[in-house]
């Protein structure tokens, strides 16, 4: 494998903060800024999340266990397909995503049982 730089041990601290500094601006927010819209409504950013948790589990409080659910399904397709699954890095990506989601989950204090 070929690495940045020539340097045979891998990517250097640097080059791996670069990577992730483009991936976070370039690819998680666009894909954040695209999935956003459909989340929730204009007034209630979890509404998808807090209408599933209500109709699943019957109490809104376990829409941070639907969100964790919906996250899953990519992380299961990577642990059966790894490097091999054509859409690994989009999969990733969604993970990248629905953590923030999650974390702004708890920085409000909803959804969290």
């Amino acid at each position: 494998m070929s690495h940045v730089g020539g340097n045979d041990a891998g990517m250097t601290r640097d080059e791996l903060f670069e990577v992730i500094k483009k991936e976070a601006q370039d690819n998680i927010l666009r894909l954040f800024e695209v999935k956003n819209q459909s989340y929730g409504v204009f007034d209630d950013a979890f509404h998808n999340f807090r209408e599933t948790a209500r109709r699943v589990f019957g109490d809104e409080r376990y829409m941070f266990k639907v969100l964790l659910t919906l996250m899953d399904k990519h992380l299961v397709a990577l642990v059966n397909n790894g490097v091999n699954d054509p859409e690994a890095a989009s999969r990733l990506r969604d993970v990248c995503v629905y953590s923030l989601i999650g974390i702004a989950m708890l920085s409000e204090g909803a959804g969290v049982e």
